[in-house]
């Protein structure tokens, strides 16, 4: 099965690239995120992850192998991160609708898994990116009794897990952008977290998250200026090479993604 480029009939607008929202940007966050997500190993759904943020013509053929691989698995197969993988795929235009089939089994059975076990969460349940995968398989089918279920789900740990004080802000975001998707079931915070304005544009960029959530206009214009904040958050750290906080922010998602 070859990967296609269309963004599926759920959708209303092409996929919007990432390389074509260069405005919305920061440079250097944009270089950070390709540079990251081209080390390996990575996980199955980071490495889906990266191509539905970035669609580089040539990561396409990995993402559709391992979107195929996600494919054939059944039964106890099925686990969180091959449905989050086939949430990225079919978002992505990689899968279509042969694999709604397959997908809602897997939300389904999901949906049935306990996220605790002896009084602690299973490690899927900080996989900020792997939820955010799950949400998108979930808003593709467009089937209001998968998505039911599935905001059910994640409403019985993700909001303990985004006010425990071990998690990052830009897991937060991540879970901001899956309970959007998901119509905001889930009654996460709509506010935006502090110091994570370069991953909230990106992910506006892709349509996860409304333009409201950010500063978008003083990005743009900062952007444009080709400058960078004068806050620290966005200053040079040194020993980094010049590299901006924001980039090595993304460098640690990446990171957190690898097996």
């Amino acid at each position: 099965m070859g990967p296609r480029r269309d963004a599926g009939p759920h959708r209303k607008n092409a996929v919007v690239l990432v390389s074509q929202a260069s405005d919305f940007l920061l440079a250097d966050a944009r270089a950070a995120l390709q540079s990251a997500l081209t080390c390996r190993p990575q996980s199955d759904p980071a490495i889906v992850f990266g191509y539905w943020m970035l669609m580089r013509p040539g990561d396409a053929a990995e993402a559709g192998q391992i979107a195929t691989a996600a494919m054939q698995r059944s039964g106890a197969q099925q686990d969180f991160q091959a449905v989050a993988t086939l949430g990225f795929a079919r978002e992505s235009g990689l899968l279509g609708l042969e694999a709604a089939g397959t997908l809602r089994q897997g939300l389904e059975r999901l949906a049935g898994r306990s996220p605790v076990v002896d009084e602690i969460p299973m490690p899927f349940c900080s996989d900020a990116v792997g939820i955010l995968g799950v949400a998108l398989g979930a808003r593709s089918l467009a089937d209001n009794g998968v998505s039911s279920q599935i905001v059910g789900w994640l409403s019985r740990f993700l909001p303990n897990i985004y006010n425990l004080d071990g998690t990052e802000n830009w897991q937060r975001n991540l879970f901001q952008a899956a309970d959007h998707v998901l119509g905001g079931g889930i009654k996460l915070p709509a506010s935006a977290p502090s110091q994570v304005e370069d991953v909230r544009i990106a992910l506006a960029a892709k349509d996860v998250i409304p333009v409201s959530y950010t500063h978008l206009d003083v990005y743009k214009r900062q952007h444009r200026a080709g400058v960078q904040e004068s806050g620290p958050e966005n200053r040079s750290t040194p020993g980094t090479g010049g590299q901006s906080r924001s980039g090595q922010r993304l460098r640690a998602h990446a990171r957190r993604c690898q097996r």
